[in-house]
């Protein structure tokens, strides 16, 4: 999902009676594991194969592999992590909770990015505060979510 912001991503996965994933869970499901990958499919760089992403070009960027928009869930079955999970780059970048309290980050790119850096398993950028107009700010078409369910051991 995305065009929300972070409040309203942490109200849907409550309502689901899920959560956000941390920055360390996100990256666990995209790097495989135990696993060293750079992406989520291995170490080959992104391309429109698999990753929803930017595409440069001599008139300009077409941003989501020429459609200039996201793309339905799994439309990348080649970009799939080592478990199977769809869309971890590409597409939009993942909002999840930083592992500092009321935090968060941005992780997994977007359809408007091309930069092979930003869809790598690792993170990139800083985690961001919470905006003075929180739980309701922070909304983008770039940005979306995923929740899971943790399994209690």
């Amino acid at each position: 999902m995305n065009c929300v912001g972070i409040g309203h991503a942490l109200q849907y996965c409550a309502w689901r009676k899920m959560s956000l994933p941390t920055e360390w869970e996100w990256e666990w499901m995209a790097r495989g594991g135990d696993a060293a990958r750079r992406f989520p499919w291995g170490d080959e760089l992104p391309t429109c194969e698999r990753a929803v992403m930017a595409q440069p070009r001599a008139e300009g960027s077409w941003y989501g592999c020429n459609a200039d928009s996201t793309w339905p869930v799994g439309s990348k079955p080649a970009g799939k992590s080592y478990h199977g999970v769809m869309d971890l780059a590409g597409n939009v970048a993942e909002l999840v909770l930083a592992e500092e309290e009321r935090l968060f980050a941005r992780r997994g790119g977007s359809f408007g990015q091309s930069a092979p850096f930003d869809f790598e398993v690792y993170p990139q950028t800083e985690p961001a505060g919470f905006s003075g107009e929180f739980p309701f700010s922070s909304a983008s078409s770039d940005d979306g979510f995923r929740c899971i369910r943790r399994i209690e051991q």
